[in-house]
This record gives structure tokens, sequence and C-alpha cells, in this order.
């Protein structure tokens, strides 16, 4: 009898053993779970998801929408069109292709278009560019000032878009980027309209960037009379009979000036050469 005891007491502490180890590799294992944002790209997938269930079931009852629901759609649509929900818009669309009128064919400030232009969309803008009626959207005029689309992509873009790119000369190069993109859907027609001011859309564009086009020439004369400057420093004091510690010494401001320059080179040459912000996509609806 007390074998057996011993025996029992014996197998429960190393069962004991075995639970606090599996105890311990259950935290370490939730722990690195946690901390490495696991938990949150689970949850997201599962609230993605969710949605998308939720947007089939919708969608297959947008045909048979009355006139009251299809505006409660529209303003849904022109709602995630703010947030460049891309994915919400094509699968609505293709559902139902009556509802793109909704909120590409009325007035100007209804449709998400002219709104994507204006809060600088690429997403969305994009979507106008595979969209099959677009040459309709385009010659669109807004009753109220007489713009057109190019008109639009004509004024400055808000503050809280150009702020997120580095320097005047990089968003002055993102507007005539986004005026280039929009003048590439629109006719000759629309290039020669004017608004209430009297302006056809490249004046118009030139009149609201003067001041982003002076910031822009002003930051590049103070970049190149900066790399001058250096340049000189570092020629002139090479060309003295110093020792080597003074010439490498001389080097280290050149160096910080380079290594400070360096992001906003990188950020040049993608904005200049990289895919940028507009791509091409599959026709639609």
């Amino acid at each position: 009898m007390t074998g057996h005891f011993c025996v029992d007491i014996q197998q429960e502490g190393e069962s004991n053993k075995a639970g606090r180890g599996l105890g311990l590799l259950h935290w370490l294992v939730s722990g690195i779970y946690n901390l490495s944002g696991m938990k949150e790209i689970h949850k997201m997938k599962v609230q993605h998801a969710q949605a998308a269930g939720i947007l089939n079931l919708v969608c297959e009852n947008l045909v048979y929408l009355n006139e009251v629901k299809k505006n409660m759609v529209g303003k849904a649509m022109t709602s995630v069109a703010k947030e460049e929900n891309v994915e919400f818009l094509l699968r609505v669309t293709k559902a139902n292709p009556e509802l793109i009128t909704l909120v590409s064919f009325g007035q100007p400030d209804l449709t998400i278009f002219f709104d994507a232009v204006e809060y600088r969309r690429a997403e969305i803008f994009n979507l106008l560019c595979g969209f099959r009626f677009k040459n309709v959207v385009a010659t669109l005029v807004d009753l109220e000032n007489s713009n057109t689309l190019l008109h639009v992509a004509a004024m400055l873009a808000p503050s809280s878009y150009l702020n997120r790119i580095p320097g005047a000369t990089l968003q002055m190069q993102r507007e005539i980027q986004w005026f280039k993109a929009v003048d590439s859907v629109v006719d000759a027609g629309t290039r020669l309209s004017v608004n209430t001011n009297m302006l056809n859309p490249l004046e118009y564009f030139k009149e609201n960037h003067k001041e982003l086009r002076a910031q822009g020439e002003k930051w590049m004369k103070e970049i190149a009379s900066s790399s001058t400057i250096m340049i000189m420093l570092q020629y002139n004091l090479s060309r003295l009979w110093v020792t080597l510690p003074i010439i490498v010494l001389a080097g280290i401001p050149v160096t910080i000036f380079v290594l400070l320059q360096f992001p906003l080179l990188v950020e040049v040459t993608s904005s200049t050469y990289g895919s940028g912000i507009f791509k091409k996509v599959e026709k639609w609806p």
C-alpha cells in the first residue's frame, strides 16, 4: 500500500511539472502572439471576412432596390469613396451597374470622381480611368462656378494632402502629375473652357499654384547654394598642404550634408521614375 502511495505521489509530481511546463509554454507563445502583432492581424482578418460576408449579402439584394433604397446605397457609395474603399465600389456596381449613375452623372459636387480629384484620392480616380463612361464624366460642369473636372485638378490640393509630401518642389511636382493625369481623360474642348473667373484650366492652375511654385524655386536655390558651398569648402581645403586628419575632418560637413539630403533624393527619384500613384484598371462596370 505504501509503495502504491509513493508511486502516486511521484506521478502526481511529474504531472504537476508537466502542467507547469505546458502553462509556461502557453504563456510564452501567447506573449509572442500578442507582441508580434499577430493578434491584431488575426482580428483584422476576421473583421474583413465578416465585412465581406455582409457585402455579399447586400450585393445579392441590390437588384431589387426601390428608389429610396437606391439613394441610400448612393450615399453609402459616396462615403466609402472618401475612404478609398475601391473593393466596395467595384462589388456594388458590378452587382447593379445602374447604381454607378447615382454617384457619377449628377451635379459634380455629388459625384465621387469630382470629389476624388479635389481631395486627391488616387485610388478612386484610377477607377475613373477604367470607367466605360469616363468621357461623359469628364465633360460634366459644375453649374455654380462653371468648373470642369480639369478645373478641379487645377485647384491647390488640401493642406492635409500636401503636408504628407516633403518639400514645396515635390508638392509642386505632384500637383503637376495630378493635372496631367486628369488632362489625359478630358477632350480638347474641356481644355479650352473657361469658368466664372474667365480662366481655362491651365490658367487656373497657374493662378492657384503661384505661391507653391515660388516656394519650390526658393527651396531649389537654397539646396543648390548649400551644395555649392560644401563642394567649394572641400575643394579648397584639399588643396592645402595639411595632414590627413585635417583632410578627413574637412570632409565631415560634406558627408553630413549628403546624409541629410539622401532621404529627399530617394523621394525625388521615386516620385520621378517610380510607378507613381496612377495605375491602370480593368474596364468596368
